[in-house]
């Protein structure tokens, strides 16, 4: 099933090729999901997509795990437009556009091969000289079926995955495949084309037949038992035999009909367009609806367990939707039970306020119809930072559809006219206009569509194009005051271009938690406090290997450069500003960042607590720190080293010791940090083993015992029918308590009114968790006079000697925080808001202490208090991107929950008496509200949900608390409530 797709094929202009590119990653899917699969008897979801990227979803908790990067160049190439996954699990056959336009057919219609297991590729599988549209497997699992927009259909044997073959060719197909189905014993092939013909061949190539009933494209079909069904452009759903022998229609949809899937009995058909019905094949009977996906269904898969929450039913997910969300469900009941979704959203409308230099833009387009698209939030490109909500004093303006007495209008799917004259567009090349503005002062204008944003005379003669959109241009505007143009993509970004040259000076992403990233094409960046976690490095490494991704904070020393960011949008040119401020260089020549290779095998098991983690390194300048990780938090550091960074490879051996009764797996990374970068490798899971030492003999503790592979009968499990991602019993650890408040200062006038209360409240609120989420709580509080620099230092430091991996440690602190030459500081009892640097505590210091305790590590922290701090301290608003950016990087492992976002001050009153970050914190966990399933147990995604709303509703939507956690806390315990 694959709609359409065939537009691309062999029709884009040449794009540029590069070895890195600075990209989105936005925690999930940014383009048409086309393919879905459950592992591991469904624990596991793996989904393909347009965007490029295979992604790993744990189906429990609704979270991604894991992502899969292949070479990719701008524009088409890397596309991936179907999967299917080997029955034994371990094998997904992809297929799409994978080379750039001018390259070789074969290269392009390739099938890649990625090993899940060894998680690498191997080589792919060659014969199409076009686009692969579809991939099918036979039931048994030892053939493969391919259709290719070179309109021929592909056999393979893959009984040997050590050396498949090709069994079979079908070529002289008259259309273009859009989908195919192989049937249950294996015998013949199904197919479905682009003229509305279904098609079926014995799996040798031989007896074809041919029948048309739709009326337009078929876009999927199905085989159930001897049954096949086919469903079109033409919302009809058709019944044949398996040889393609007309049955009768089975229903109608109003609308496509995209998607089809069968449940595992035969008895149950799920057809899925922009809505979703369930079809009871043995009585002919609708059973459920399903409505909520936003758009289009581009892909659906039926889950092996039968019950899920325990609820008994048959479980499908699909993909669609503007947001390219997942969403499981019960065909049985129509019941939603998980949204697999990333924090992008696709933006439908974009204006401009020239006057006050801001961009406004909508995420949400409710009605379908982009002139129905209302503006909610704004971006200010002089001072980079959003707006949550618009000013109404700010006046934003939209296309230009009018200019010195010339008019646009659209006329059809692919033409517009200006000033009577008709500009038609490409099908292919373009796809369906979409937007469209003067530009030029009205001299040419733009048009934005499906695949392409161009630029014309008023005459219709196509002046060039705008090359960096990844998906539908759905809305544009003219900032003609500085000759710019500003376009609105659902490939989730707004790109700000000089609209005489062409250049793409700018892109913006805004994600639905509203941290935000502004980068140029070279890769410079500014970004809000949990900003950059959106955007890396993706780094090619040749076909045949998969890409590298770096987070972009590893190379933050050279690219965090806002002020680049506002000077080439006001030059318009990025070859300006680098002349201006020396950046003649090459900026990709940064991205040279050290690589780890382990030695230690994955999945091993040691008995006992110690063992040595093994691997290689590799970096072009010395390295100047390591860190290990256990489960995202630093288990050793290392500073004094003596890899020479002359891109020899070099060996590193590290004794690990984890407490005696440990007997649990560890996800261990690695964290190196060179002069220019800082990365974290892959995780290698290792699983300690706690054997009970006998009474007659002395335990063995002469050396650490060696790391062995985990063996297939370790690994092996009982094959299951249910998830049920019910509460178990939480295994309980200790927690350091640390409440530090201070509302009385040395300096009087820096004083606070409930900073002290806040912190006694914090206190006695997670005392009382002893005994429930937490075996035993030390309790550390320091208010007022107590809480001066040298005894905050002594407490921090303390934990960081005394503390393992099986604690949990929660810091609260309120107090003032300030800027100064670039950096933050906490105020203590006895600092001087004149003297940070002597008298304050350095928030570098204090990131440090805090990021080499190894427990699981929670810090509250409320430092941008209003009233004096703001009015009196000599300085601006204190802002605390850098410091919570700082600490929420990945070496540190720590989550942060911050009272206020940015410059924004953090409130106070005393009708509550408390700050509303405290009140919040007490009600959400002293009163349970923040237990929104409820199950008695409040994790750290609900009660991050429960201050966002309700410290926004205390203070009149003028301040919001922000959360920032390393990706690899998928779900975190906090507390247990009656």
């Amino acid at each position: 099933m694959r709609s359409l797709l065939f537009v691309l094929v062999l029709s884009l202009a040449a794009q540029q090729l590069f070895s890195q590119k600075l990209i989105i990653d936005n925690q999930g899917h940014s383009g048409l999901v086309h393919g879905l699969a459950f592992t591991e008897q469904g624990k596991k979801l793996v989904s393909v997509s347009e965007d490029k990227t295979v992604r790993v979803w744990d189906v429990a908790s609704g979270t991604l795990t894991k992502t899969y990067r292949f070479e990719i160049e701008d524009g088409v190439d890397g596309r991936i437009y179907t999967s299917v996954l080997s029955k034994d699990e371990r094998f997904l056959f992809l297929g799409g556009y994978f080379d750039h336009q001018e390259g070789n057919p074969s290269e392009i219609g390739q099938i890649r091969i990625l090993d899940l297991e060894e998680e690498k590729l191997l080589p792919s599988l060659k014969g199409h000289q076009n686009v692969v549209l579809d991939l099918a497997i036979s039931q048994d699992g030892k053939k493969l079926i391919s259709s290719s927009a070179d309109q021929s259909i592909i056999a393979w044997d893959i009984s040997n995955m050590r050396a498949p073959v090709r069994s079979a060719t079908i070529t002289g197909i008259e259309s273009i495949i859009n989908s195919i189905d192989i049937s249950e014993d294996g015998s013949t092939i199904a197919a479905g084309d682009q003229d509305g013909n279904l098609r079926t061949w014995s799996v040798s190539g031989g007896n074809p037949s041919r029948s048309i009933v739709h009326s337009d494209a078929i876009r999927d079909v199905k085989y159930a038992g001897n049954q096949l069904y086919s469903a079109g452009e033409d919302g009809q759903i058709i019944k044949w035999t398996k040889s393609g022998k007309f049955m009768g229609p089975l229903t109608e949809l109003p609308g496509a009909v995209n998607a089809l899937e069968v449940s595992a009995d035969n008895r149950y058909l799920t057809a899925m367009g922009r809505v979703g019905i369930v079809y009871d094949l043995s009585n002919r009977t609708l059973i459920t609806q399903f409505s909520y996906h936003t758009n289009v269904v581009s892909a659906i898969t039926t889950a092996p367990f039968t019950t899920f929450d325990q609820e008994k039913g048959i479980y499908v997910a699909s993909a669609g939707g503007d947001d390219k969300n997942i969403l499981l469900w019960n065909i049985l009941s129509g019941q939603l039970e998980r949204n697999f979704v990333g924090k992008g959203k696709s933006v439908f409308g974009v204006g401009i306020d020239e006057a006050a230099n801001k961009i406004a833009f909508s995420q949400s387009n409710p009605t379908g119809i982009l002139d129905d698209v209302v503006l909610e939030k704004a971006f200010d490109l002089e001072e980079l930072a959003l707006d949550r909500k618009l000013n109404p004093e700010n006046k934003y303006h939209r296309a230009t559809q009018a200019a010195s007495n010339k008019f646009i209008s659209k006329e059809s799917s692919n033409s517009i006219k200006v000033d009577g004259r008709m500009i038609t567009t490409d099908d292919r090349k373009d796809g369906t206009v979409r937007s469209f503005t003067f530009i030029n002062k009205g001299n040419a204008l733009a048009l934005g569509s499906s695949y392409s944003l161009n630029k014309y005379n008023v005459s219709g003669s196509l002046l060039g194009s705008f090359q960096g959109h990844e998906g539908e241009v759905w809305a544009l505007a003219d900032f003609a005051s500085k000759d710019l143009l500003l376009s609105a993509s659902n490939d989730q970004t707004i790109k700000i271009w000089n609209n005489i040259t062409g250049e793409n000076l700018a892109s913006l992403f805004v994600a639905s938690d509203n941290e935000w990233v502004i980068w140029t094409p070279q890769g410079f960046y500014e970004a809000s406090a949990g900003g950059e976690k959106y955007i890396g490095w993706h780094i090619n490494q040749g076909q045949n290997n998969l890409a590298v991704f770096h987070d972009v904070s590893a190379f933050a020393s050279f690219y965090h450069r806002p002020d680049v960011i506002q000077e080439i949008l006001k030059l318009k040119s990025f070859d300006k500003v680098a002349q201006m401020m020396n950046l003649s260089d090459k900026p990709e020549e940064k991205i040279t960042p050290p690589t780890v290779t382990w030695i230690t095998e994955t999945n091993t098991i040691v008995e006992g607590h110690t063992t040595t983690l093994s691997f290689d390194i590799t970096s072009p300048t010395p390295v100047h720190q390591i860190k290990i990780l256990a489960d995202g938090r630093p288990l050793i550091h290392q500073s004094e080293l003596s890899i020479s960074g002359d891109n020899r490879t070099e060996r590193v051996d590290i004794p690990i010791e984890l407490p005696e009764e440990t007997d649990k797996s560890f996800a261990f990374t690695v964290f190196v940090a060179d002069q220019n970068s800082k990365i974290l490798s892959t995780e290698r899971h290792v699983a300690f083993e706690y054997i009970a030492p006998e009474e007659e003999n002395e335990p063995d503790t002469s050396s650490p015992v060696a790391a062995t592979p985990r063996g297939e009968d370790a690994s092996a499990s009982n094959a299951i029918t249910t998830l049920d991602p019910v509460p178990t019993k939480i295994k309980k650890s200790n927690l350091y308590l640390v409440s530090i408040g201070i509302s009385e200062f040395a300096e009087s006038h820096n004083n606070l009114n409930h900073a002290d209360k806040d912190a006694d409240a914090i206190d006695e609120l997670f005392k009382g968790q002893q005994g429930k989420m937490f075996n035993n709580v030390t309790s550390i509080k320091l208010t007022n006079e107590k809480a001066t620099r040298a005894n905050i230092l002594q407490k921090f430091q303390r934990l960081e000697e005394f503390t393992t991996v099986d604690d949990f440690v929660i810091i609260f602190i309120a107090s003032h925080g300030l800027n100064e030459n670039d950096n933050f500081y906490l105020l203590p009892y006895d600092g001087s808001t004149k003297t940070p640097r002597i008298s304050c505590i350095d928030w570098r210091d204090f990131s440090d202490m805090i990021g080499n305790i190894s427990a699981r590590v929670v810090l509250f922290i409320d430092t941008c208090h209003s009233g004096q701090l703001g009015n009196n301290m000599g300085q601006h608003k204190v802002n605390n991107t850098e410091a919570v950016r700082q600490l929420s990087g990945q070496e540190y492992g720590v989550v942060i929950m911050a009272a206020s976002t940015g410059a924004e001050y953090s409130f106070e009153h005393q009708d509550w008496g408390h700050g509303a970050f405290a009140l919040s914190i007490l009600e959400g966990i002293g009163e349970g509200k923040a237990d929104v399933k409820p199950d008695g147990v409040i994790y750290l995604r609900e009660l991050d949900y429960y201050l966002s709303e309700r410290v926004q509703e205390l203070t009149g939507g003028r301040q919001h608390p922000t959360t920032q956690k390393p990706s690899s806390i998928s779900r975190l315990s906090l507390a247990e409530v009656q």
